[in-house]
C-alpha cells in the first residue's frame, strides 16, 4: 500500500490536461465568436470536458510549477 501510495502522481495527467488546454484555447482565437462550440462537438470528448481542459490551461498561466508528485489533496 505505501509502495502504490508514493508513486501516485496527478502531474502527467495534468501537464496533458494543459496541453490539450492549450491548444483548445488556440484553436478558439482562430474561430469566430460562436463557433467554439460547434466546433468541439466533432471532439471525443464533451463540451465541459473541453472548458476543464482550458481552465488547467488558464491556471497554468498564473500558477507556480507542479511539485514532481502532485497527490490528489494537493491538486483538489
Amino acid at each position: 500500500i505505501c509502495t502504490l501510495h508514493t508513486a501516485v502522481s496527478l502531474r502527467p495527467t495534468l501537464e496533458r490536461a494543459v496541453e490539450i488546454g492549450n491548444l483548445l484555447a488556440e484553436v478558439k482565437k482562430l474561430l469566430p465568436h460562436g463557433e467554439f462550440q460547434p466546433w468541439c462537438r466533432r471532439l471525443p470528448f464533451s463540451g465541459r470536458t473541453a472548458r476543464v481542459y482550458l481552465q488547467a490551461a488558464k491556471w497554468q498561466q498564473t500558477a507556480t510549477a507542479l511539485p514532481e508528485n502532485v497527490t490528489i489533496d494537493q491538486f483538489l
